[in-house]
């Protein structure tokens, strides 16, 4: 099997950026791209279109809120009142749920906005992204919805279209047999933390959002938030929101900034610089080729090349931006590999992992 391996490593070698990438990873494809409402192809209102989609990919790449400067030397406000520069393509397109209104899609040029986000000490964050689990109970009508993968309802709608605008992968539960063999409604709205991370861990979210929400009878809304990651809880609440995507957008943005502080780089084209990755647990073809795959998907890693194998392992050398570090933070999000627990002598590798069966 060994000599099998060692003689695909050139083919593999070539043709590893052909290859998908794993399902595995949580890969945001329109980061660079907005779909903003308008009501004439004038040029005043694409300006003003290409203005608001610049302000959107902005927040969804660097992770934070832009708060717009009054400061006319303020180079993100100059660029944001410039959005022509940052602009690869644009085209119309008619709103399916409304014949008569028009949509503005945007492409935006990535190497620009990356620059212009580097250059002003704010952090770049990747295509590949975590994803966060959301349990919801909703209070209305006398009665009580958990929402699951398959629920249809406004609030999910809205958790959806921000998390979208906010580049936040949201998953909801399955609910399956084995969810409400560990979990139920009463759990979730009692906010029972043993239960509700015990449910969660099939799934192995980077962040758990918990939310309780209760519709009046005057169509008002009233919030409980929690957010649970890395160990830590925090509470967000909110009373008497009419609009149901103004009851949500906090939680949603609040988590997406927390998880850009955490994965999200500054400055990450200043590193380059080449790291051997060392992963246990290849005992054949199929294995050899997810692990090559996976790193090939990386967000920090620029190319791939297998350099040895071993009995049970390879090692392979990956060119990066941002070094080590990018690496390490990438590939904890994708849960594919498990550090590796006793690390093997120093100068075998930079970084060591066990293949995640």
């Amino acid at each position: 099997m060994r000599r099998k391996i060692q003689l695909l490593l050139l083919l593999l070698t070539g043709l590893s950026s052909l290859w998908a990438l794993p399902a595995q990873a949580v890969v945001i494809k329109n980061l660079y791209e907005a779909l903003v409402p308008v009501n004439t192809q004038s040029r005043e209102e694409r300006k003003t279109a290409l203005t608001t989609g610049l302000i959107e990919v902005i927040t969804r790449v660097s992770g934070k809120t832009i708060q717009l400067s009054e400061d006319p030397e303020d180079p993100i406000a100059i660029a944001i009142q410039n959005p022509t520069r940052f602009t690869r393509q644009f085209r119309y397109r008619k709103n399916k749920k409304a014949n008569s209104r028009l949509n503005l899609w945007i492409k935006y040029d990535e190497k620009a906005v990356n620059n212009l986000l580097q250059t002003n000490n704010l952090p770049v964050w990747g295509h590949t992204r975590p994803s966060t689990l959301v349990w919801v109970v909703i209070s209305e009508n006398g009665r009580r919805t958990l929402l699951s993968n398959t629920e249809k309802h406004e609030v999910k709608t809205a958790m959806k279209w921000i998390s979208n605008k906010r580049g936040l992968p949201l998953t909801f539960p399955l609910m399956d047999l084995t969810d409400r063999g560990s979990i139920g409604m009463s759990d979730i709205w009692g906010n029972f933390e043993d239960r509700v991370l015990t449910a969660s861990q099939r799934y192995n979210p980077e962040a758990i959002i918990v939310g309780r929400l209760y519709k009046s009878t005057e169509g008002e809304w009233s919030s409980k938030w929690s957010v649970y990651q890395e160990g830590r809880r925090k509470d967000m609440n909110s009373n008497g929101e009419r609009n149901i995507y103004v009851a949500v957008a906090p939680i949603v943005a609040s988590t997406a900034e927390e998880l850009a502080e955490r994965f999200a780089l500054v400055n990450i084209e200043e590193v380059r610089e080449d790291v051997t990755i060392r992963v246990s647990g290849i005992n054949g073809l199929k294995e050899f080729n997810q692990t090559i795959k996976y790193l090939q998907s990386l967000a920090a890693v620029t190319g791939v090349s297998p350099v040895m194998v071993g009995e049970n392992y390879a090692t392979f050398k990956m060119a990066t931006k941002g070094g080590r570090l990018s690496v390490a933070q990438a590939i904890k999000l994708g849960h594919r590999l498990a550090e590796q627990v006793p690390a093997p002598p120093a100068g075998v590798a930079d970084l060591a992992y066990q293949l995640v069966q």
